[in-house]
């Protein structure tokens, strides 16, 4: 392990003659000079750029044992980590029945200090509180409906970066919003009659 800042501790190591491959997690704007310094060198290279993580419930499937983990996977580390569920596709014959279970969960979360055992706590500085916050703010914007909002919880600091958390409903203006990585912990559901498909796939209503 060696720490340090991406341009340049990053930066030598990728560029390195003695490294034979590289693996990146990260932005697509450094996923780019990764690439670069690969091909200089001669070396492949594997990056995971981002995705927006699909979670699949089909008809079949036990709601009640569902619902704690398809809430936790877009909650867990306030949503910061590259594999929260941040889509959920659901089977149209089950929509209704699920939406109403996910606005409840949802309505019930509450961010805030550790020492008073909150869902999630802050994001990392203000200025990741500031980008997530836009991000909703542009949801708004384009109207995309809110199925349910969680809560501040009181003893939570004002100056701390706490947002909480929406689950984001299906529309027409969700196509552009849903493709940006937000590192957020807003949650859009789709319904879906597919089987399911790559995490690559742009996450809208898709039938068979």
């Amino acid at each position: 392990m060696v720490p340090g800042l991406g341009h340049e501790t990053g930066a030598a190591l990728s560029e390195h003659p003695g490294i034979d491959f590289i693996a990146f997690t990260g932005s697509p704007r450094v996923g780019v000079k990764i690439q670069q310094a690969a091909a200089v060198n001669h070396i492949g290279c594997v990056l995971e750029l981002g995705g927006k993580s699909p979670q699949i419930v089909f008809e079949d499937a036990d709601l009640d044992a569902a619902l704690p983990t398809l809430v936790g996977a877009i909650i867990q580390n306030a949503g910061q980590t590259c594999s929260a569920g941040a889509r959920l596709l659901v089977q149209q014959s089950i929509w209704d029945k699920l939406m109403p279970m996910i606005a409840e969960r949802f309505d019930a979360l509450r961010a805030g200090l550790p020492d008073n055992d909150p869902d999630l706590g802050p994001l990392i500085n203000v200025r990741q509180k500031q980008m997530v916050e836009g991000f909703f703010a542009q949801a708004e914007k384009d109207g995309v409906p809110v199925i349910a909002q969680g809560a501040r919880q009181d003893s939570a600091p004002e100056a701390g970066f706490y947002v909480p958390p929406p689950s984001l409903a299906r529309s027409r203006a969700t196509t552009r919003w849903r493709a940006m990585r937000s590192s957020a912990r807003s949650w859009p559901p789709s319904p879906s009659w597919m089987r399911p498909t790559p995490s690559s796939w742009p996450m809208l209503p898709i039938t068979a």
